[in-house]
């Protein structure tokens, strides 16, 4: 059995949710290789995408919100269809190319452009094995609802409503989770951990902003660092050097430990009291897994927005705002803890620690159902002979004629 991941990179969360998908069906024996859906055509138009991700999110959010907006309004259904056919005739053929090579018994898509285009190409080709789609957030993104594939992925049973009001057939909703890798399904005790990083065994606050290092960190640090209690921090600010500059030269009473691009996460989590973390859907479903607590800090607009409203209104998480600092947040956490006790509860209620392997077995066993289709003998046809008048006239008379004798 072969699987084909198809991702896009738009920061990394959807490169990190394939990942996830391949080493799952690793674990099975399957064969698998994910690919970025753009770069097979155009590795200009494929670093484009992201550059553009990246500076719109970073330097222009009201644009990105007004676009973002726009795509789920139902009169921008024609704009947004057109926009989905362009991207399908651009990619498609060399999307096929991949098909034709690695002939995959199931394909995965993370992220809504290459479900586009996998629709396309079933409409022209008729491809007939299982498409799957994973919707990265806690809020369904716009396009899902134009394309036709065989299974929805979602982060939450409370997202399947929204989804059928939007077209989705409810029978091809998977909600078991954003594929997330199955280290944040266990955990080491937190002195382990603290004793694995060389750091001090004692209250810990993980501060994290994405792959790209968005958000005031500094700002966010030097108002942990006043607060009247002693604590630690881990801060990992990605890719963003300059943000590692930064935080490294600031000057402050407490410790705080800086990290650039990080492959260590969860151990950092298993160290760690509480996080503070941008609120994309990988980082925040691999802190439900590991049940950390949550405050939510600088959001993209739009998507990561809606996730923010939707892990508050759970109780899983605690938005962080101009009303309500960081700081506010961590000693609020510290402080009480009935409160810290209710976000624990409803994390466990949320969290799908084993959903990327959750979700290999379900392609294995759609995979399997498509072979039995494919397998089961057709029925050949019967020629019914349909009599004459005259036919059905005579089939009477003898039936009389056997009657008298």
């Amino acid at each position: 059995m072969k699987v084909l991941v198809l991702s896009v990179t738009a920061g990394q969360g959807h490169n990190s949710c394939g990942k996830a998908v391949v080493e799952a069906c690793t674990r099975k024996g399957i064969e698998s290789v994910m690919m970025d859906t753009l770069l097979q055509s155009s590795k200009l138009v494929a670093n484009s995408v992201d550059k553009v991700y990246v500076s719109m999110t970073l330097h222009a959010p009201g644009v990105w919100k007004k676009m973002y907006d726009d795509m789920l309004k139902e009169n921008k259904v024609r704009s947004r269809q057109g926009t989905g056919k362009l991207i399908a005739t651009w990619f498609y053929k060399e999307i096929v190319k991949l098909i034709q090579s690695f002939e995959p018994d199931a394909i995965v898509c993370t992220h809504v452009f290459a479900g586009i285009i996998l629709t396309y190409i079933r409409k022209r080709m008729g491809l007939n094995i299982p498409f799957i789609g994973v919707n990265t957030d806690f809020t369904l993104l716009p396009m899902w609802e134009d394309t036709e594939l065989d299974l929805y992925v979602l982060s939450a049973e409370a997202l399947c409503h929204s989804a059928i009001a939007r077209g989705i057939p409810g029978e091809k909703l998977f909600p078991h989770g954003i594929p997330i890798h199955n280290r944040f399904a266990s955990a080491m005790p937190k002195a382990d951990a603290r004793k694995e990083l060389g750091i001090e065994d004692k209250p810990t606050v993980l501060i994290m902003s994405g792959s790209m290092g968005f958000g005031n960190l500094p700002q966010v640090v030097q108002s942990l660092d006043a607060l009247p209690m002693d604590l630690q921090m881990l801060v990992v600010c990605g890719k963003n050097q300059k943000m590692y500059e930064k935080i490294s030269a600031l000057k402050t009473k407490k410790t705080v430990h800086t990290y650039g691009f990080v492959n260590n996460v969860e151990v950092m989590m298993d160290a760690s009291d509480m996080i503070l973390t941008k609120p994309g859907g990988l980082s925040t479903s691999e802190a439900l897994a590991k049940n950390l607590p949550m405050i939510l800090l600088d959001p993209i607009p739009g998507l990561e927005e809606r996730n923010c409203l939707f892990l508050a209104a759970h109780g899983a998480g605690i938005m962080s705002n101009d009303r309500y600092t960081p700081a506010e947040a961590v000693m609020g956490l510290l402080s009480e803890p009935e409160r810290l006790s209710q976000i624990l509860t409803m994390q466990r209620k949320l969290g799908k620690p084993n959903s990327a392997d959750d979700l290999v077995n379900k392609i294995m066993e759609m995979v399997e159902q498509q072979k039995n289709r494919e397998s089961c003998p057709k029925e050949e046809s019967q020629n019914i002979h349909v009599p004459s008048e005259e036919e059905a006239d005579e089939v009477i008379r003898k039936t009389i004629e056997l009657r008298d004798l």
